[in-house]
């Protein structure tokens, strides 16, 4: 789908502001592998999206981090196997149905949809889906 924009639509490109042909000329200096993230109206008729905010690289929330999003295959210690997408901003590479190994460490947050309580790595088993999110992750899986 084509994003529409306007002479009001606001661009915040690594915490610059932009309007109109200044956000896209702005856009378009930020390099093929920025992060982007369009806000705005969506129309059926016609099939129409119309951004009224645009937030690029370092603007985008996890914009500078690699993520990895996938189901739990298998765990030996602190390495687990996940299986799903994963995409490397550093690289700018993104893969479907890979196996992405990823190493826990003691400075990892855990937290886990509607549980009030302290959730450490052994928490996380097999069959589980998960989100993981960090600075350059092929760090992790040599991949």
């Amino acid at each position: 789908m084509e994003v529409t924009v306007t002479s009001t639509t606001e661009f915040n490109i690594d915490g610059n502001i932009y309007r109109g042909q200044a956000g896209l000329e702005a856009l378009n200096s930020a390099g093929a592998l920025s992060a982007v993230t369009a806000f705005g109206d969506l129309t059926t008729s016609p099939l129409k999206f119309v951004a009224t905010t645009v937030l690029v690289g370092q603007s985008v929330p996890g914009g500078i981090k690699d993520v990895v999003i996938g189901n739990v295959i298998s765990r030996t210690g602190e390495t687990i196997t996940v299986r799903g997408a994963v995409f490397m901003k550093d690289e700018g590479a993104m893969g479907f149905n890979r196996n992405i190994a990823v190493t826990l460490g003691t400075a990892t947050l855990y937290t886990k949809q509607l549980h009030a309580s302290a959730v450490t790595s052994q928490d996380i088993s097999v069959g589980q889906k998960m989100l993981h999110i960090r600075y350059n992750f092929k760090s992790d899986s040599g991949q």
